[in-house]
């Protein structure tokens, strides 16, 4: 053969063998992408599972077996120095740490997953006998606690379905299960999801939480009961969350929720809770069966730098007036049969409209809110007081996506025009 042919021979060897390497990479590419996308979707349906924030459900979206993160705010308050009637203002400026909260997730393998959040609420621990503390309010007498908002082993066999026990977060609201500073709007959360939905709501229970369908995600659970002791005409059923270390299960509850985001920016959906709320023996010569039911209807957009909320919520106490005879409540401290509240709220980041990529985000802020927690009063006096009206504007400014200050002015009503408008100022930060 002749020294030319032997390079054509060559060369023509030596193409063959080029274009079966780009062939092969090619597979390999296509299949690695493939791979990527497969993971991808298994992760954002184990995300959209676990329905919780970006810090509380970090495990779900995390590649390392171990996640350790946390989240926090300090409040100062500044009400004026009279109230709506004009009579002169008991309420004090406050300042306060609210919460630090120390989230730590743990992967068992492929299938078992263990979440964790221990809250310090008013920077403190006590020995004392169990309270439930209201950390959306300033009160400087109150003491601090140490104690888990929710710790639970969750299997799941496939990622779009896991069965979870322990302490639970209860499925209702906007704010139970998305409560870092930096993701809620507002210095202060809307009193509806303080009293009609009293968050932060977590009980002792079991159920399964899944995702599937066109966008559908749902969370259904059995769980301790609240205690009706604690109920109030003021607060509604916010004092009777039990504490995980006074917990009573004589009569469990049920709750569960549903969630469509069939589009990336509109979330619809509802949740309800429903269980006999009297958790002691039964008083002589009565039988309480104080069922309270609680449901909300949803909904948020999130759309090129504007996003909005709304949230109506109801509650029913039956037997309010028998049980407002067992637990001595007489006049305007009588228990009402229902509970309501609803609100609106939105805000848009006009620096990020403004200079796209700019890092800071600058966000004006509103909302407005209307509820009653004592509703429906047979016998006794139904107090205006507990009738609120509260409209709130303010600005936020997050020089890094994982801080935000905020700066807000309540403008507060009530039936009785008691209520104080006030200055809220709030700094928060997750990691």
């Amino acid at each position: 053969m002749s020294r030319r042919r032997h390079v054509a021979a060559g060369a023509a060897a030596a193409a063959a063998l080029l274009l079966a390497a780009i062939a092969h990479a090619g597979a390999l590419t296509s299949g690695s992408d493939s791979l990527r996308t497969a993971v991808a979707h298994q992760t954002e349906r184990r995300v959209a599972r676990a329905g919780l924030g970006p810090v509380t459900g970090e495990i779900y979206a995390s590649a390392h077996a171990t996640t350790i993160g946390g989240y926090g705010e300090l409040l100062v308050q500044r009400p004026d120095a009279r109230r709506e009637d004009g009579a002169p203002t008991a309420q004090p400026d406050g300042i306060d740490v609210m919460r630090q909260v120390v989230v730590l997730g743990h992967r068992f393998g492929r299938t078992l997953i263990l979440n964790s959040a221990l809250a310090l609420e008013h920077v403190g621990a006590q020995d004392a006998p169990p309270t439930t503390l209201d950390f959306e309010t300033t009160d400087p007498a109150r003491a601090g606690s140490v104690a888990f908002d929710f710790a639970y082993l969750e299997w799941a066999p496939r990622p779009a379905l896991g069965a979870r026990a322990g302490l639970l977060l209860v499925p209702l609201g906007l704010r139970n299960e998305h409560n870092e500073p930096t993701v809620t709007i507002g210095a202060r959360p809307p009193g509806v999801e303080r009293f009609v939905i009293p968050t932060v709501w977590s009980g002792s229970g079991a159920g399964l939480a899944g995702a599937g369908g066109p966008g559908l995600t749902w969370r259904a659970y059995v769980m301790e009961g609240l205690d009706a002791a604690g109920f109030t005409s003021e607060g509604a059923i916010r004092g009777g969350r039990q504490t995980p270390s006074d917990q009573r299960f004589e009569h469990p509850a049920f709750t569960g929720r549903l969630d469509w985001r069939g589009l990336s920016w509109l979330m619809l959906g509802g949740s309800g809770f429903a269980g006999d709320a009297w958790q002691r023996p039964q008083p002589g010569g009565a039988t309480l069966r104080s069922q309270v039911t609680v449901y909300d209807v949803h909904g948020t957009i999130d759309w090129r730098g504007f996003a909005a909320r709304g949230l109506y919520a109801e509650g029913r106490l039956d037997q309010a007036q028998q049980l407002s005879d067992v637990l001595g409540q007489a006049g305007v401290e009588r228990l009402g049969e229902h509970f309501f509240g609803s609100y609106v709220e939105g805000d848009v980041d006009v620096l990020g409209l403004l200079r796209p990529g700019a890092g800071w985000q600058l966000k004006p802020a509103a909302r407005f809110e209307e509820y009653d927690t004592q509703d429906g009063v047979i016998t006794g006096i139904d107090d205006p007081t507990h009738h609120h009206t509260v409209v709130t504007a303010g600005l936020a400014v997050a020089p890094h996506p994982d801080l935000i200050l905020k700066v807000d002015r309540e403008w507060r009503h009530s039936e009785a025009r008691n209520e104080t408008r006030q200055w809220d100022l709030a700094f928060g930060y997750q990691f």
